[in-house]
């Protein structure tokens, strides 16, 4: 059994882009009418209420479109800016969307900033973020997550961030020799003798033992009822259906239709999809505003290619995420 983020799924098949197809999409939310109809329909706003907002969503889906456009189009090493404003007027939309969306006006600042400023920058791994507790970063994370992400201040490091960042694990281990944070497997049930229990298996890949307390999107579940490598139990049966009660469901990240993946990390931070992506992006765009000797550095480095490759893959990650949330589904483009 495969369990996504969202209950419904829609398979989209597409011989395009998926990035190119993704900025189509996103397109849609320019229209009054059509975004009134998903506030409607899918978030359950009344027409007054949907109005009301669409008339702040549009102008930041226009900005956020040429943002982006412009991003994809431009030089790599400076992309990053633009793709990150791009990003962060996407962010004000889910606020937008969410409960906490009168909080906006007075949040509309980053809510991070880069403590390398004053300093020499020697690996991107090392280098550190402040998450802050107010502005857009924080209000996002409250809209998905329903708590705060901090009550003072938050000190990140990328290299606590990369190995989360969707689309790009392959160019992570090869540029760091370490595997992904993320980690697939599949749902079922199975009888131990005592009743129908949930179970979460993973790939024969992981050769080594994955933490059950590092799977913070597993609920109740534990390796106590086998001797099985990255097996993972979890509570009674009372229906097959009721497999997503025990999931943290906004953290399965939907990087395949066939498999469900979930970030292995300690961290108190969730860190959903979207999350590493802004932060890495948010990071990139200080770079190349600041940091020109460090952006040279990048380039010679290792890391360069991962980076170019979060301009294309992480981004489509992002925005497929996006437009999932809009329309409440999880959403794949597969080739037609």
């Amino acid at each position: 059994m495969t369990v996504h983020r969202y209950k419904d799924v829609q398979l989209v098949a597409s011989n395009q882009d998926p990035l190119i197809d993704m900025l189509t999409f996103l397109s849609f939310l320019r229209a009054r009418d059509f975004t009134i109809d998903i506030l409607v329909g899918r978030h359950g706003l009344s027409s007054a209420d949907a109005k009301s907002r669409t008339k702040l969503i549009v102008p930041h889906v226009q900005v956020a479109s040429n943002y982006l456009e412009q991003g994809a189009a431009g030089h790599a090493d400076i992309s990053f800016l633009s793709l990150y404003y791009g990003i962060l007027n996407l962010l004000k939309v889910y606020v937008l969307i969410g409960p906490h969306h009168a909080s906006l006006p007075s949040n509309r600042w980053h809510g991070a900033t880069y403590n390398g400023m004053e300093k020499d920058s020697h690996s991107i791994a090392t280098e550190i973020i402040t998450i802050k507790k107010g502005g857009v970063i924080p209000l996002f994370y409250k809209t998905i997550v329903g708590k705060a992400l901090t009550t003072s201040e938050l000190e990140i490091r990328i290299g606590d961030v990369l190995p989360f960042v969707s689309g790009v694990t392959h160019e992570y281990a090869l540029a760091t020799n370490q595997e992904s944070g993320l980690i697939g497997g599949r749902f079922d049930t199975t009888n131990l003798g005592t009743g129908d229990i949930h179970r979460f298996s993973l790939g024969d890949i992981y050769q080594n033992a994955i933490p059950i307390r590092s799977l913070k999107a597993l609920r109740g579940f534990t390796t106590a009822k086998s001797p099985l490598v990255n097996v993972f139990y979890g509570p009674a049966v009372a229906s097959t259906a009721d497999i997503r009660s025990t999931i943290n469901c906004r953290l399965l990240y939907d990087l395949q239709s066939d498999l469900s993946f979930v970030p292995a990390c300690n961290k108190r931070v969730e860190l959903f999809e979207e999350l590493p992506i802004a932060l890495l992006f948010f990071y990139l765009s200080n770079i190349c505003r600041y940091k020109p000797e460090f952006l040279d550095k990048l380039q010679e480095s290792r890391y360069w290619p991962l980076l170019v490759s979060c301009r294309t893959h992480a981004l489509h990650a992002f925005l497929r995420c996006f437009w999932s949330f809009i329309n409440q589904k999880s959403i794949f483009i597969q080739a037609a």
